[in-house]
């Protein structure tokens, strides 16, 4: 998982006209209890993963605790809700991927609005997805997948975690730019849909690298491609889709931490602030790498 140095976010130009006192008063009270970080994905997950890593640098660091809320569900739509009608004081705040951006093209429903509900904290970071399939599938590599979707189509299966996940939109990118067709298998949480991957039960998916690195360490999984531009550290020897066979494909996720709309600027400073020092700390990078 790659974390690259980012600007951190502007502050909004009325935190300048905030007497000085005031500003100090209200950070220094913040957080005086535990913070709820809600995760729209179940446990297991690289958003989930994430959190909690942050979640437990940032207790230590503000000495309260920051405690995960996994609430799966409805491509993460359940978790945004939930957090969009929340008390705007910062002690409920939400981890997101892009398929919270991607929501709002897919759903026509939504109870809340991902444009206007929201407060941006910081951005967070970025990681690969990877083409992983079970080792009983005979594809080896993407161009076997290829020629055998072609002369099955529609009957092979890929496995997400929902609608309009990075998992579900990847792959169906992937199958645009390789004219195919494959039959979309949503799950509700990743941790079952990882165990039917290696069980066979599904035979294919495109979950982020850290959520699976350790099913393709021990065999259980095969590695036929990773989705961005470059091939990942974590692992090397797998080429990108573009380089195996599918020229033009790129599909990255970014993580974002958000508050609900209107959260007091002094703390999206603070909170700005400690995930850029967090995210600096040589430790937690090595953490976050493996």
């Amino acid at each position: 998982m790659k974390f690259p140095r980012r600007k951190f976010l502007q502050l909004a130009a009325g935190i300048a006209a905030m007497p000085a006192a005031s500003r100090i008063v209200r950070a220094q009270a913040y957080p005086s209890r535990p913070v709820r970080l809600v995760v729209p994905f179940g446990a297991g997950g690289s958003l989930d993963i994430l959190a909690r890593l942050l979640g437990e640098q940032l207790s230590r660091n503000f000495g309260q605790q920051f405690i995960i809320d996994n609430r799966p569900g409805a491509s993460g739509n359940i978790a945004a809700e939930l957090v969009s009608k929340a008390d705007r004081d910062g002690y409920t705040l939400l981890a997101v991927s892009a398929a919270f951006a991607a929501n709002t093209t897919l759903y026509t429903n939504l109870r809340f609005d991902p444009r206007k509900d929201f407060s941006t904290i910081a951005m967070l970071g970025a990681t690969q997805n990877v083409l992983a399939v079970n080792t009983q599938f005979s594809p080896r590599t993407v161009a076997d997948l290829v020629a055998l979707a072609k002369s099955q189509p529609g009957r092979i299966d890929y496995a997400s975690t929902g609608v309009g996940t990075s998992g579900h939109l990847t792959m169906e990118l992937f199958k645009i730019m390789a004219s195919i067709d494959l039959t979309h298998v949503p799950y509700r949480a990743i941790s079952q849909q990882i165990t039917d991957l290696v069980a066979g039960v599904v035979p294919m998916a495109m979950p982020t690298i850290p959520s699976v690195m350790g099913h393709i360490e021990t065999g259980k999984l095969r590695a036929l491609a990773v989705l961005g531009t470059r091939r990942s550290s974590g692992l090397p020897a797998v080429p990108t889709v573009a380089e195996a066979g599918v020229p033009g494909y790129d599909a990255s996720t970014w993580y974002a931490l958000l508050g609900p709309a209107g959260l007091q600027s002094d703390i999206v400073l603070q909170l700005n602030a400690e995930l850029g020092r967090v995210l600096a700390d040589a430790t937690l990078v090595a953490k976050l790498d493996r």
